[in-house]
Formats: C-alpha cells, structure tokens, sequence
C-alpha cells in the first residue's frame, strides 16, 4: 500500500509540476521524445526526493494564512538580481519583509539632501509610488495578497534614511 502511495504521489508530481510547456516545440524524432519524457521522469524523482518527513511535517503544521514560504520566496527572487540601477540619482539596494510586509530599500546619490527633500519632490515619488502600487499590473495585485500589511519604501542618502513611505492594499481602495 505504501508503495502505491509513493507510485501516485510521483505520478501525482510528474503531472503537477512536470510538464512546462512555456517552450513547446515540434517534435521530429523518436530519440527526442524519449529524451523529454526521461526529463520528465528524472523531475519526477527529483520532487520525490525532496519530500523528506521533515519537508512534510512543515508543510502539515503551515497554516493555511502563513504566506512566509511564499513572502520568502519574493523576496529572494527579488534579491537575486540586486543592485538594479533605477535611475542616474537611485539604485534599488535592497528587499526584506517583516510582519506581512515588503520592504524597499533605495539608495540616493548626486543630489544634495535639501533637494530630494522638497516637498514636490517628495509628492512627485510619492505619486509614482501609488501610481504603480494601485495599477493594474498582475505581479504588483499578487504582491498585495502576500502583503497584506502593505510596503514600505525606504530611501537613503549617505547612509541616512531620508524619505519612507508606507502602502497598503486600502490605500487603493479610493484609486
């Protein structure tokens, strides 16, 4: 019966998360099915091994609202292609999260710190800031379900925060 069960659960896996085909193409010979289909089943064992009893009893006790695994995920993928150049004044230097929250950090430079501070300046991010946080774009719609205390983007200048301004998903509610 366990045996049946790993059987399933592998073939549950190849069917889940074994066929992408972001990247379909026509298919000629027979050796290149054959090779797709062992890449299938190598993904298959890998998900399988993966599958330790303490990957399972994590996944047991997670709550159903614990989006942390997910926030994590974001916030690493995100990490991963940081530094990122914004602007000839900004870089986005850095991503965290924190009770439900993401967190933006951008550094500034080649601006004395009077300037950035100007009140029309500070409402010109601002509005920019909303402007793509109460969009329409999907990622940014999926970001406010997995934050659902909102973000916080931070702004430095020599190591000094100068400028931060906090969004929720109410925010937009009047958008």
């Amino acid at each position: 019966m366990k045996g049946m069960k790993a059987t399933v659960v592998m073939f549950m896996a190849i069917i889940l998360f074994g066929f992408d085909n972001s990247e379909a193409k026509v298919i000629d010979t027979e050796q290149t099915d054959i090779q797709e289909n062992m890449d299938i089943v190598e993904r298959g064992i890998k998900i399988m091994t993966q599958s330790t009893p303490e990957k399972i009893k994590q996944f047991n006790n997670q709550k159903d609202s614990d989006y942390s695994f997910a926030q994590d995920s974001v916030v690493a993928g995100i990490k991963e292609k940081l530094p990122i150049v914004v602007d000839k004044f900004t870089m986005f230097d850095d991503i965290s999260r924190n009770n439900n929250k993401l967190i933006y950090k951008y550094i500034m430079k080649g601006l004395p710190k009077e300037v950035i501070l100007l009140k029309q300046n500070q409402q010109s991010v601002l509005n920019k800031i909303v402007t793509l946080y109460c969009g329409n774009d999907p990622n940014v719609k999926a970001l406010k379900l997995l934050f659902p205390n909102g973000v916080s983007y931070n702004y430095y200048l020599a190591n000094e925060k100068i400028m931060s301004f906090d969004l929720k998903p109410s925010d937009c509610d009047s958008k």
